[in-house]
């Protein structure tokens, strides 16, 4: 499953600040892309989070449109 993101997601990606978390965060999206969501839960509106466990704790938001992972 293809993803797209947005400008604010791949400005964070591309300047992180701790790179464990942006490690996860790309491991988390790779298994999504294979349908492998892990631990989720709707937000609403389509809308729906992964939950990263990890320092502070990190979200990822996603929309599911046909066959592409938004983030």
């Amino acid at each position: 499953m293809p993803n797209i993101t947005t400008d604010a997601f791949d400005a964070w990606f591309a300047s992180p600040k701790d790179m464990r978390a942006v490690t996860r965060t790309q491991v988390r999206i790779d298994r999504a892309e294979n349908g492998k969501f892990g631990d989720r839960s709707p937000v609403g509106e389509g809308v729906s989070e992964m939950r990263i466990h990890y320092g502070p704790g990190y979200r990822v938001y996603f929309v599911l449109r046909r066959i592409e992972l938004v983030v």
